[in-house]
């Protein structure tokens, strides 16, 4: 979501992206390695914001489960305890399709680089004893698509950032599923990466400038000292300006046919 995590570039996306991007249905957040920051954006602060990090919902016979993968110096610690009471409540027998969400891929195929990251290893194997239909994530700037013993490992990371060099899946895109009675079908969506200058110089002026005014306070009043006086300089100026502003008028409607302001 965030090239870097700070306060700034939660202001630029609540102001700009999740206007933009409103969808008609429920949205939620899945936690990334660039969304939070243990001292300038905390996984605590991103909860407030955005709402619970690790958690599962149903819909329509359906489980979604949504961990919190990062790499150190987070845990994973309750991610892997979430998935292990799931599957000692044999939750996922109930539902007809169970999808996983994670931002960090776990490193089941080479098709892929996978992230290094706290319990890999172990949140493979409590995958395999959940026996998801789905398990989808990020990270990995591009596209693949893995199928291990009988689960669908999904990476969708070309939402809109560089794409990995010299490996498979190198194109922007959006994934969208549709789940029936009868299955789930995937299309993907490639697109074009596409930031306008609009969108380039919201965000500079959201994310990078207005930070450095808050944080500046002298050098603010300063610059707005600055852009004051020459602001006066210009209003003057053309004050002088628009008085010897020569108008003609028409012939009868004055003595000499012309005027000075």
């Amino acid at each position: 979501m965030f090239i870097r995590a700070v306060k700034a570039n939660t202001i630029f996306f609540k102001s700009e992206y999740a206007t933009e991007f409103h969808f008609p249905f429920p949205s939620f957040f899945l936690v990334g390695n660039h969304d939070v920051d243990a001292r300038n954006f905390p996984i605590s602060r991103f909860e407030e914001v955005y709402g619970p990090s690790i958690f599962s919902f149903e819909y329509q016979e359906c489980l979604f489960v949504v961990l919190r993968i990062l790499n150190p110096p987070y845990t994973n610690r309750e991610s892997l305890q979430f998935l292990e009471k799931l599957i000692s409540e044999n939750t996922s027998s109930r539902y007809r399709k169970t999808f996983v969400f994670m931002h960090i891929p776990p490193p089941i195929s080479s098709d892929f680089k996978a992230r290094s990251f706290d319990g890999s290893d172990e949140i493979i194997s409590l995958i395999d004893e959940l026996n998801p239909d789905y398990v989808i994530a990020g990270d990995y700037h591009g596209y693949a698509r893995i199928t291990r013993k009988d689960i669908v490992y999904l990476v969708t990371g070309g939402g809109g950032a560089h794409l990995e060099e010299k490996k498979f899946g190198r194109f922007h895109h959006a994934l969208v599923l549709r789940v029936t009675k009868n299955g789930v079908s995937e299309k993907l969506l490639v697109v074009n990466r596409d930031e306008t200058l609009e969108d380039g110089l919201e965000r500079f002026a959201l994310a990078s400038v207005y930070p450095w005014l808050r944080g500046n306070l002298l050098a603010t009043s300063v610059l707005n000292i600055f852009l004051l006086i020459i602001s006066i300089i210009l209003c003057n100026h053309g004050y002088k300006g628009f008085k010897r502003l020569k108008i003609n008028f028409p012939p009868g409607k004055t003595e000499e046919g012309k005027a000075y302001l």
